[in-house]
Parts: C-alpha cells; sequence; structure tokens
C-alpha cells in the first residue's frame, strides 16, 4: 500500500519519538575526593546503554558475560568523557574494576582513579557522556570531600562541578527540589526500561 504525503509525516514523526525515547539514558556517580586530591570515581550505567562501548550490533542491553569481557572497552570509553582537574591542571586518570550491580535495573559499575599533581586548593570534574547523541541525558553524582558533601547532577547545560579541600562546611549545593527531580526522572527512566523489557521478550 502506497503512504501518501500526510501518512508519510506521521511515520517520521512516530520514528523521530521512537528514537529520542530509545536513547533517554541515565547514569549515577559516586565520587570520594581526599584531602591531598586523589580522587576515586564510581560510575553506574544501566546495560541497555552499553551497547556503543561495546561496539555491539543495535541499541540493545549488553549480557554480563558482555560486560566482564569488555570491561577494558568500557573503562576506556567512560573514562574519555570524564575529566578531573586541579585548578588548571590535569589529573591523571588510572583505570579500575568493572563490576555488575541490580538496582531498578542491571547496572554496570566502573572504578577509576585520578592522581593531581601537587596539593590542590580544589577540584574541578567535567563530565560528557551520552551528551552527543542524548540531549536530555542526565548524570546523578553524590560527591564526598573533606569539606563536607555534594549532591546534584550533570545535564547537557551543566556538566561540571567544583569542591574545595579542607574547607569545614556543610554541602556545596544542597539535596533540594532540583536533585528531588532528578529522582524522579530516574523513576521514570527505570520504568521505561521494565517496559521496554517486557516488549522485547513478548
Amino acid at each position: 500500500m502506497r503512504c501518501s504525503w500526510p501518512c508519510a509525516v506521521v511515520l517520521v514523526a512516530v520514528a523521530a519519538s521512537s528514537t529520542r525515547a530509545h536513547y533517554d539514558s541515565i547514569t549515577w556517580s559516586n565520587v570520594t575526593v581526599d584531602a591531598d586530591g586523589s580522587v576515586d570515581y564510581r560510575l553506574q550505567v544501566p546495560f541497555e546503554d552499553l551497547s556503543e562501548a561495546l561496539g555491539l550490533r543495535g541499541h540493545r542491553p549488553a549480557t554480563v558475560a558482555e560486560v566482564r569481557s569488555g570491561s577494558d572497552r568500557l573503562l576506556a570509553y567512560f573514562m574519555a568523557g570524564v575529566q578531573v582537574r586541579a585548578g588548571d591542571e590535569p589529573c591523571r586518570l588510572s583505570p579500575g574494576s568493572v563490576d555488575n550491580v541490580e538496582a531498578a535495573e542491571l547496572r554496570a559499575e566502573l572504578r577509576f582513579g585520578a592522581t593531581c599533581p601537587g596539593a590542590p586548593s580544589a577540584i574541578s570534574i567535567e563530565y560528557d557522556i551520552f551528551f552527543d547523541h542524548d540531549p536530555s541525558h542526565l548524570g546523578l553524582y553524590v560527591v564526598h570531600y573533606p569539606g563536607g558533601e555534594l549532591r546534584g547532577e550533570f545535564s547537557r547545560s551543566r556538566r561540571a562541578f567544583t569542591v574545595p579541600l579542607g574547607a569545614a562546611g556543610e554541602s556545596t549545593t544542597p539535596w533540594g527540589l532540583a536533585s528531588l527531580g532528578a529522582l524522579l526522572v530516574a523513576g521514570a527512566s527505570a520504568s521505561r526500561w521494565r517496559a521496554r523489557a517486557r516488549s522485547a521478550g513478548a
């Protein structure tokens, strides 16, 4: 059956909508910054968002076996999207381990570290993961540092944070309405993941 012009427009719109939902993504970062400027970074990424990093065909969830055998590829891919700086000086990143954890969905937990020169007074972390193909991507983070705790989210318009070292006080950024909204988005993302999983198994 030939599709008329209005029909074609509808099909294109549906395809665009499906693609946008297809790339809806979220990550979780747990970061510890010590007084000497050393950084321990743990990044959790859902299995469904690892296909590009692992070089899998199509956008499908990775398997546990693929995550374990592709740990080096995963670390290289995601470490390339994170930069740690002490002032204007870049800090050296070093790969760690990759494990799988289960929350609302299966996730890969990538662990890597950073060593900064000298005795920095502040550490900045820049995050640039998934924004090239998912403008709505959200990266939730919690940072533990000598002066307190920092919670927030990376977004396309907010890709970095800075924490002071050795300064006592409360959290630099309170866990307020913005982060509450991020948690709601995280719950919605998990619901969409379960719906896609059911659809794929049908």
